[in-house]
């Protein structure tokens, strides 16, 4: 009897690691809108968290998160910021064509 109550905690416990926030992969690349010319070191993130990575100089990213966000935005200097809603599968493929403009990021 205890071996069996101890092998049902035992899965109890097991299947709780499972329940862990599925992980989820973004990556693309930040353009400018008018010239398709990418935008380098534009800030990839997701709004209103820490999280958030810099694309490269070809404007492109990858971005490894926890769980679901429901957006990611990016920013660059000389650009106005754009936010592009996620959906939810495993691996995402985003195009970000920013607009040339002058504006704080945060202020949105």
């Amino acid at each position: 009897m205890k071996f069996t109550v101890s092998l049902l905690l035992l899965g109890l416990l097991l299947t709780g690691q499972l329940a862990v926030a599925q992980r989820i992969s973004v990556s693309g690349q930040v353009v400018e809108a008018a010239t398709g010319e990418p935008v380098p070191f534009a800030s990839i993130f997701v709004p209103r968290t820490s999280t958030g990575v810099t694309a490269d100089l070809e404007g492109k990213f990858k971005l490894a998160l926890d769980g679901a966000p429901d957006s990611l935005a990016a920013s660059a200097l000389g650009f106005l910021p754009l936010r592009k809603k996620l959906s939810n599968e495993p691996s995402q493929t985003i195009l970000f064509r920013l607009k040339k403009g002058a504006a704080w990021p945060w202020a949105r």
